[in-house]
């Protein structure tokens, strides 16, 4: 198997574990979040001048790169860039989706709401909620323009809009996959009633 890595460098609720879960079944080596064991390691790695998933480098695709619980805020995605130089081919997806509904089911996540709160020293959710926005809107600029000569190299991957099939043809010049795997993990309770009604 080619050792190409896959990088998700979007933000968390927008499909992580649908992706994660996908390339697992697939039989492509994953890890999604782990409780901020990765997230922490990268965040020393990236301080102490090793490449950024020096110790868990058996892994292709990265995803939910948040630190644990408990300690400073730090979200991988923004070290695009640091995994771009220090992964040469790597291939890196921006997953989004309706930024309203993004900001919807983090809301629905308390101690997220307080995490941010008490790391940015903000005292309301109305505060936290314009803080994502921006983080959102700067993140997918960035993002953009960084990758705006390399199509190739960027996925931008929908999740109310794109599945497996999307995936696959992404990875497919270094990995094998079934579309069939796809599937939407973590669905919203109102969202799997819908589909069920369907």
């Amino acid at each position: 198997m080619a050792n190409v890595k896959i990088f998700q460098i979007g933000f968390n609720k927008c499909g992580t574990r649908s992706m994660y879960q996908f390339f697992v079944d697939n039989n492509i080596p994953a890890m999604h979040w782990s409780k901020g064991t990765v997230g922490h390691a990268l965040r020393l790695n990236l301080t102490t001048g090793r490449r950024p998933f020096e110790g868990h480098e058996e892994y292709v695709f990265y995803s939910d790169l948040m630190g644990p619980v408990g300690q400073p805020m730090f979200e991988g995605q923004y070290y695009y860039k640091e995994f771009y130089d220090a992964y040469p081919g790597a291939l890196f997806i921006l997953n989004t989706r309706d930024e309203d509904n993004w900001i919807k089911s983090r809301l629905r996540h308390a101690d997220m709401i307080g995490r941010f709160r008490n790391f940015y020293g903000l005292k309301t959710t109305e505060e936290v909620e314009d803080l994502w926005r921006r983080q959102w809107r700067t993140q997918h600029e960035r993002v953009k323009a960084f990758f705006k000569d390399m199509p190739e190299r960027l996925l931008i991957f929908d999740i109310e809009k794109h599945g497996g099939a999307e995936l696959a043809a992404f990875v497919a010049p270094h990995y094998k996959c079934d579309v069939s795997l796809w599937g939407h993990v973590g669905l919203a309770p109102e969202k799997k009633k819908a589909k069920a009604a369907v």
